[in-house]
């Protein structure tokens, strides 16, 4: 009904984890066009106009247009291998994409099974540097054992749905990572040595001194309210943040969340400060507004946020979400909580760069452009667009 009788060309179906959602897609793709492909991935909460955050509640999100060309498929069969996986997802990519210049791309991994850093990389090279890149990895509840992936009416494991955009579409974004996301770096930085996901050494001792320094340690888990944040060698680029999943008491070592970059590394402890971490939320959405490059509103917004979040703002999570309804609640709004946050590495590299962040919010705003096609009748009135064109330069 919200469609106003168009017919959808795409559909984006997400559920918290541990629901039964079997019945749901059978009757979704019974519903739904046959034409229209359905693609989504478990979650740990979602957010829209209509309800605000929410959590054990299914997302449905409908694409419609006659410009806009959208397209969709999934990789299956990816393992440790990364050239393998390469060839695997640029041979995906080319088969949906029939040679159509693709300028947009939502993919949606599985979160616990695939090295998302690995996954991201290989989608942004095989997409090329001109195409956005933004979506989030699968979650669940965190009991760290399984995420699902679904594609038209299947559901998969160690998957990534996918849809691309081509034609007339027009995006712009609004992300809250790396320390500006609300998390304040302490203590000093220390370099860090890893064996994949495993950290041997932090300042050339066991990692648990590290963490013994200031916390007490027990029953092998740490709290996600604490991710690293890994510096390189480059002084400008911001540190990324790193989730620590567990600890080995016996062995003085740790598990990341994933595996760091291929080259020295610092690390230090952070801190989070709900206030700010609600601050940058408000701020992403404003920019992802602000930076549309039309004239006119996004036609929506979507948003992909940490599940790391939701833990810090316990009792408060909707908070997150009602920070920015103010300044979209006349534009369809539409996200999820996930384990991996999608999008380019900083605003500075902007889309020549992706990145597979971590305790992040990233705030997507998409649109159709429009030509408008002014008659102008006198002078009177090329003089006035004249002031109206300069107006708006000087905005």
């Amino acid at each position: 009904s919200k469609l106003d009788n168009h017919l959808p060309i795409a559909a984006l179906f997400f559920s918290t984890y541990g629901l039964d959602v079997q019945g749901t897609v059978l009757c979704l793709n019974a519903l739904l066009p046959e034409s229209c492909p359905l693609l989504g991935a478990s979650s740990y909460g979602e957010v829209s106009n209509e309800l605000g955050y929410t959590l054990n509640s299914q997302l449905l999100v409908l694409f419609a247009s006659d410009k806009i060309k959208i397209h969709t498929g999934i990789v299956t069969g990816l393992f440790d291998d990364n050239k393998q996986n390469e060839a695997l997802i640029a041979s995906s990519i080319e088969k949906a994409s029939q040679d159509h210049d693709i300028k947009l791309a939502l993919i949606f991994p599985d979160g616990l099974k695939l090295d998302g850093e690995q996954i991201t990389q290989a989608f942004h090279n095989a997409l090329g540097f001109n195409c956005g890149l933004f979506g989030g990895a699968a979650a669940e509840r965190f009991d760290f054992i399984d995420t699902w992936q679904l594609y038209n009416d299947k559901l998969y494991v160690k998957a990534v749905p996918f849809i691309l955009f081509s034609g007339p579409i027009q995006y712009s974004y609004g992300m809250a990572s790396s320390l500006e996301g609300g998390w304040k770096a302490i203590g000093p930085k220390e370099p860090i040595e890893t064996e994949g996901v495993t950290g041997t050494e932090i300042g050339g001792k066991p990692p648990l001194n590290f963490f013994n320094s200031r916390f007490k340690l027990k029953g092998g888990l740490l709290s996600v309210a604490h991710p690293l944040a890994i510096h390189v060698a480059d002084p400008s680029a911001p540190p990324i943040l790193r989730d620590v999943l567990s600890y080995d008491e016996e062995a003085k070592t740790l598990t990341l969340i994933q595996a760091l970059p291929n080259e020295p590394c610092w690390v230090q402890m952070t801190q989070p400060i709900t206030a700010e971490i609600l601050r940058s939320s408000r701020k992403a959405c404003l920019d992802a507004i602000s930076y549309f490059p039309s004239h006119h509103q996004p036609d929506a917004l979507l948003w992909f946020s940490c599940i790391a979040r939701t833990q810090l703002l316990e009792g408060v999570v909707g908070d997150e979400y009602q920070q920015v309804r103010a300044f979209n609640d006349h534009i369809p709004t539409a996200g999820v909580y996930v384990y991996g946050e999608v999008g380019p590495k900083d605003r500075q590299t902007d889309f020549t760069e992706a990145a597979y962040h971590s305790s992040a919010l990233i705030v997507l705003a998409i649109g159709e452009s429009t030509t408008i096609v002014h008659n102008h009748s006198n002078g009177d009135d090329e003089y006035t667009l004249l002031l109206l064109n300069t107006e708006i330069e000087r905005l």
